[in-house]
Order: C-alpha cells, then structure tokens, then sequence
C-alpha cells in the first residue's frame, strides 16, 4: 500500500516536474527569440555570418551605437561596416563579443575602437557596475559561445543562473514583462538601415542634476587597459588597422574625467606605438546644445559627429586601405 502510494507520489512529481520544466523551457525560449531581436540586448549578432566580409567593424557601447549613422558612412565608402556593440558595455565585452564573431567571419581591415573611460572602467563586479546580468540570459541556447566560462569570474555570478537563466530576471520584473511581450528597447542603430532611435532621438535633451551623476561608477573606478592591450596585440599580429577613438562627452563630465584618468589614458597610448587614436572632445564640442544627456549627443551632435569622424578616418588613411565593393546587401 505504501509502495504504491510512493509510485503515485513519484509519478505525478515526474510530471509536474516535466510540465514545470517544459514552461520555464517555453519561456526562456520566449525571451530568446524576443531579445534577439534588438541591438544591444539581443545575443544573435554575436554569432552572425555576414553575408560579405565586414571591413570596418566598430565595437563600443551606446556612445558608439547611439552616436554612429553607419548605413550613411557604409554608402558613402562603398564598404561593409558592422557596429558590434553593448550598451552600457565595457571593452573587456567588446573582446569577448569580438571573439565570437571573428570565429564564423572574415577578420575586418579595420577596427574602430571605442576607447574612454566609460569602457575602460573596471566591470568585475555584476552587481553594481553597467555589467548586467539580465543581458546574458540564454545560457541554454548560447552556452557554446562560452559566456558561462566568462561571467562566471565576476563577482555576483551565481552558479544555479547557468541552468535556471530566468532567476536572473528576479529583480527586473518589468524587464521581465517587457522582453516576454517583446517590449523591449528599439535598437539605436541597425547594421542595414537607420533605424527610428536615431530620428526619435531628435534634439531632446534629458540632462540629470550633475551632482548626482558624477556619483556614477564611471567617475568612481579605476581603468583598465588589460583588453585594450589585448586587441592591439591582435590586430598587430593580424596586420589589422586599429583606430581608437574617444566620442564627444559634456564638457564638464570630460573636464572631470580628465582629472581623474588622463595620466593613466596617455600613458597607455604613448607606449602603444602605430594606434591610431583621437580624441573628439574638440571645441566644436563644447557646447550643451548638442547632447541630450551627458554622456550622448543628440541628433544636430551626431551629424556633426559623423562629420569629423569620416574626415578624420579618411586623413589617418583609413579608406586608402579598404576595397570598395556592391552594398546590395546594406539596405535590405
């Protein structure tokens, strides 16, 4: 009698368990086809092969996506770009991401790499840095590309998130809602169009009280360099271009960042001889008007933007190198 109580017990345990599993799997599935969809948050371009070989890839986060008309400058050279980005990222992601692609395509002639301190910040900890976990949810289907191996050295990594992704999104429940009915954020640049954030973007500024933001991380770290010397050991062995750039910022975030980190910014450049690297916190920058937040321009900012960077790209060299092709594909 017992026996059979037990067999009954396990069995319906066995299929609650299964029908349990199988909706978390439904879920998670969910939020994968729903956030792969999106720029930043997505994971599939991570591992996209491109229908022609990337030539210029740029890698940064939201103040390289956000500020960067791409299609514009792609149709102007006549040469494949890619913006392979993570908002809110920092360069040791950009090297992990870039893995990823570099092994399913053609390695670029050039690579345009965003290189400020709100890259360079040190993002060990997944808690209270711009690292976010609920960017790196679907280990089921993307534990291949190895991010399990990679966060699993930051601090704040729990073990169990690797087989239970969605207890990631514990403390995001409106996150959790908005990627479940595929709500979630435009992406700022599309690799094929403009897309609508750069239009909506407009000239709208949403500047926060200063004496709040100069609390944030970026003002509150140390940098480091290890990435930066990682891909510049790359693309020297690789005979790839590497040009680093620093986007334009509000002139005082850049006066105290300055502060803070240009010693240890310059040193680094200085002992990097043949990078190309420059810094776009000119005069014709120093103007409020042209961001909307501190941190990234509006769209009379991009357009300026877009201009020096393509005159100071094209004066380094940078299209001398490439080889202009068809874009039939850059506008589907």
């Amino acid at each position: 009698m017992m026996l059979e109580l037990l067999r009954k017990f396990i069995g319906k345990g066995l299929i609650f368990g299964s029908i349990l599993l199988l909706v978390c799997l439904s879920i998670e599935y969910v939020l994968y086809r729903n956030t792969r969809s999106h720029f930043f948050i997505r994971q599939a371009d991570w591992h996209l092969k491109h229908p022609q070989p990337i030539q210029v890839l740029f890698l940064g986060n939201s103040r390289t996506g956000a500020h960067i008309n791409l299609p514009e400058i792609s149709n102007q050279w006549k040469v494949p770009m890619y913006i392979l980005g993570v908002e809110g990222g920092g360069i040791e992601e950009f090297w992990v991401k870039y893995g990823v692609f570099a092994a399913r395509n053609e390695k670029p002639k050039a690579i345009v790499l965003q290189l400020d301190p709100a890259a360079l910040i040190d993002r060990h900890n997944l808690v209270d840095t711009l690292l976010h976990k609920e960017r790196y949810l679907s280990y089921i289907f993307m534990n291949n590309l190895g991010i399990n191996s990679w966060l699993e050295k930051k601090y704040g990594y729990n073990w169990y998130e690797a087989y239970v992704p969605l207890v990631r999104y514990i403390p995001f429940p409106k996150l959790f809602l908005q990627h479940l009915l595929d709500e979630a954020i435009d992406p700022y640049v599309s690799p094929y169009q403009v897309s609508d954030k750069l239009i909506k973007i407009g000239n709208q500024s949403a500047f926060e009280p200063f004496d709040q933001f100069k609390q944030s991380v970026i003002f509150n770290s140390t940098l480091d360099f290890q990435y930066a010397d990682s891909f510049y050991q790359y693309c020297l062995r690789n005979k790839i271009q590497l040009i680093c750039i620093y986007p334009p910022q509000t002139r005082v975030t850049y006066n105290l960042m300055s502060a803070k980190y240009q010693h240890s910014m310059r040193d680094f450049i200085e002992s990097h001889p043949g990078m190309l690297y420059h810094d776009f916190n000119t005069i014709e920058f120093s103007q409020d008007s042209l961001f909307r937040n501190h941190m990234h321009l509006n769209l009379n900012g991009i357009k300026l933007y877009n201009k020096h960077l393509v005159h100071w790209l094209d004066s380094v060299g940078v299209r001398s190198n490439l080889t202009p092709c068809s874009m039939h594909w850059i506008d589907k």
